[in-house]
């Protein structure tokens, strides 16, 4: 529910960017041990990395998924990754803009792991606790 209101307050915003927002959000994911306004503020400091890291639009990819043997639960946001012409993304580039984002997972016992991907694009993994 919370992902769901991160992308409904910036729809705008996402639209106006050129970004289309996929979700695979499948009902069986546990809740997770997390502040409900600390997570909020953190995933919209993810999206907005998102955003500026797409500034020609794309596509940006979200699933959730439970690893029940070690208690965790992963959302994924991936994005498409830009043009060859425009050059090649790194997840590092503009990784100061998520220390907020870091430091409220931080503090819910949670990461945030940014991973290049071989075509540009970027994968960035909240990983929370069950509840």
């Amino acid at each position: 529910e919370i992902v769901n209101n991160c992308f409904k307050g910036i729809s705008k915003q996402l639209e106006t960017a050129k970004i289309q927002v996929m979700t695979d959000l499948p009902a069986g994911v546990p809740n997770v041990s997390a502040d409900s306004v600390w997570l909020q503020i953190a995933l919209d400091n993810v999206i907005q990395h998102v955003i500026k890291s797409l500034p020609d639009g794309g596509r940006l990819y979200v699933t959730a998924r439970a690893d029940d043997a070690h208690q965790m639960v992963y959302l994924e946001m991936r994005d498409s990754g830009k043009a060859p012409e425009t050059g090649p993304q790194s997840c590092e580039d503009s990784a100061d803009d998520l220390e907020l984002a870091r430091n409220l997972l931080s503090r819910m016992s949670g990461k945030l792991i940014l991973a290049p991907l071989i075509d540009g694009a970027c994968d960035r993994t909240v990983r929370l606790r069950i509840a």
